[in-house]
Formats: C-alpha cells, structure tokens, sequence
C-alpha cells in the first residue's frame, strides 16, 4: 500500500500523479534520484519544484515517491525518465547546478515501484 501523501501543493499534485505512474511505468527505465526528504522536510521537495520552470524543466517530469527509513515516513524526489543507464548518467551531468548540490544518482524505475510500497 502506497503511503499518505505529503503536504504542499505541488509536492502532492507530483505524488499522486508518481503512483498512477508508476503502475505502468516501464520498470527496467532510468529516473535520476535527486533527494530524500522526512515527512517533516517536505518543504524542500516543495522548492525544488517550485524552481523547475526557472530552470526550463517540465514539473511533469518529476516524480515523488514513499518510503520508510527506520519506520518513519520519508519521500523521494526523481527526475527524467531514461532507456538506458548511460543516458541517465548523461542525464545527471546535464542538471541544472541546484539539483546537483543532493548528489543525484540514477535508481531504475522497478527499485522506485517497490520502495514505493514498503
């Protein structure tokens, strides 16, 4: 079972959009991991996406997922969807500097899809 959304407007509208998504998303595709937030952080995940049309990135393209570190509640902030690994690694270079300060990495889509539902 997918986990409460989180406050904020964006935040929310991007994480329920993520679990419609991610029921058919194609699970062997790349997303770039940016950063993971506590429950009580949102608000980072909040601007980060508050910044992307500043930075000519699609607010679609992001993707906020659930996940439980420790038995509390976190989220997960992605971005982009890639065929193959070597075009998520360009993908990394390609972002804009303040998506860059979390240390992004790539994470397939089937690894999002089932920490989604811990």
């Amino acid at each position: 079972m997918p986990p409460a959304p989180p406050a904020g407007n964006l935040t929310r509208g991007r994480f329920t959009a993520t679990q419609e998504w991610l029921k058919g998303a194609p699970g062997d595709y790349y997303s770039i991991q940016l950063l993971t937030a506590g429950a009580h952080d949102v608000r980072r995940l909040e601007e980060l996406l508050a910044r992307a049309a500043e930075k000519d990135l699609r607010l679609s393209d992001f993707y906020i997922y659930g996940v439980k570190i420790n038995d509390q509640q976190h989220y997960r902030l992605a971005y982009g969807l890639y065929p193959t690994l070597a075009e998520a690694t360009q993908g990394i270079r390609d972002l804009p500097a303040v998506y860059l300060q979390f240390g992004p990495y790539y994470r397939s889509v089937e690894r999002m899809r089932s920490q989604n539902h811990q």
